[in-house]
């Protein structure tokens, strides 16, 4: 999301339900405009009430808002886009991991995703989703007892109302291959992430051959096996990234990687840096 003129976060950004959403507050504007490809999906909630005028060029095409309070405006994974910020704006941004979203809307919720009806939308008009990331960003700057946990289930009321609103989706997948199988598969994953995790033994869980089971989950989720566990472990180590409480040696060996050095170049391949730069521009 292209970024205001000026940030100021009081509270430093914070990664929930299992790294599937963070959410920071930025204030700034007007004048600077920043043209970036999504790597996440984003949404920009106006934290004001005075309106905010903005022209949000996407993929080359230029629409002029008004954004008000209870609208959202909005940013899909992949999409090419360019914001000019024409008044000084408040705004809470929230991303969304593509990845990490859709293992909740399967793991949590016991859905599966066919798409959505926000994709080729840039400003929806919605005050319970809005409110909904209100509730989240009061919680973030207060402190007390049980504040991650509050956080948390705020993060997940957030992407539950999300997710009823705009996803379509249905309880069925390839001949064979259930939600069922894949709840067990991913638990599985999940589970052993600091461990060796083999196609066989996958397989076995849900009683297939290798082959077959290696067919039907690519059917399911478009990837191999072994590239959704990498990009499992390339998750978590996120989240750990945020959190900043373990070493980069840590992270690797908790997420399954050989060693520090086997899960840096797994890493950059994937994020294109480092993930001791990815962590100090964290801290920046």
């Amino acid at each position: 999301m292209g970024r205001l003129s000026t940030s100021d976060t009081p509270i430093a950004p914070f990664v929930a339900a299992g790294g599937t959403l963070t959410l920071a507050y930025c204030e700034g504007g007007p004048g600077r405009k920043t043209a970036e490809t999504e790597h996440h999906h984003c949404l920009v909630v106006p934290a004001q009430d005075a309106p905010m005028r903005v022209i949000a060029t996407r993929d080359g095409i230029a629409q002029h808002y008004t954004l008000n309070r209870g609208d959202i405006a909005l940013a899909t994974q992949g999409s090419h886009t360019l914001w000019e910020w024409l008044d000084h704006a408040k705004v809470i941004l929230i991303k969304l991991d593509p990845a990490a979203l859709l293992r909740f809307i399967e793991h949590e919720m016991r859905l599966m995703l066919t798409g959505n009806t926000l994709e080729n939308e840039v400003v929806v008009t919605d005050p319970d989703l809005s409110a909904a990331a209100f509730q989240l960003h009061a919680a973030s700057r207060q402190n007390g007892v049980g504040g991650d946990i509050l956080l948390d289930a705020l993060a997940r009321v957030f992407l539950v109302t999300l997710v009823r609103r705009y996803g379509t989706y249905d309880t069925h997948g390839p001949a064979g291959f259930g939600l069922d199988d894949y709840v067990l598969i991913l638990e599985h994953i999940e589970a052993r992430l600091d461990a060796k995790i083999t196609p066989a033994r996958l397989a076995q869980l849900v009683g297939m051959s290798e082959a077959t089971f290696g067919r039907k989950f690519k059917q399911r989720t478009g990837q191999s096996p072994m590239a959704f566990v990498k990009e499992a472990r390339l998750r978590a180590a996120l989240v750990h990234l945020h959190e900043g409480q373990l070493s980069l040696g840590e992270i690797a060996i908790r997420c399954g990687f050989a060693d520090q050095a086997h899960f840096s170049r797994v890493f950059r391949t994937e994020h294109g840096r480092s993930p001791g730069k990815y962590r100090a521009a964290l801290r920046a």
